[in-house]
């Protein structure tokens, strides 16, 4: 029998990466390149934020995830989750790498810090991340 005891780690989410990854809009049948984060954030960029699950992107992919090949992904919305635009008949819902520059902004106007020298370590270090997702930056809120 195990006990459980929460992570030390578990609630220590200031800081997170920032990522593009490829996205299969079932919706409209396209394929976009959108940023997620690694863990919900903190502070106000957590009301632009959706947990959506991503399918495989070609019956070729090995299956992923604990959800026969569903992964769950924390998505960056250019909406706020809880407006009218928020809604996948929305082709702009997510934003995506061409976003890059307003999301920095959007951090740097609200308490947020991208963490340059972490971000230039890991991207040396070439740590392998899941399928084919890119980080763009680590970010911290202050």
């Amino acid at each position: 029998m195990y006990i459980m005891m929460e992570s030390p780690f578990a609630n220590q989410n200031k800081t997170f990466v920032v990522y593009v990854e490829p996205f299969r809009n079932n919706y409209y049948r396209t394929y976009q390149n959108i940023l997620t984060v690694s863990v919900k954030p903190p502070g106000p960029l957590e009301a632009m934020i959706k947990e959506i699950s991503f399918e495989k992107l070609s019956p070729f992919e090995k299956p992923g995830g604990l959800n026969g090949g569903m992964i769950c992904s924390h998505v960056i919305l250019r909406y706020p989750r809880n407006s009218a635009n928020s809604s996948l008949k929305n082709p702009d819902m997510y934003m995506t790498a061409d976003d890059i520059p307003s999301l920095l902004s959007y951090l740097q106007e609200n308490n947020y810090e991208v963490d340059t020298s972490m971000t230039k370590m890991l991207l040396k270090s070439r740590i392998p991340t899941m399928d084919n997702r890119r980080m763009v930056c680590m970010v911290k809120h202050l």
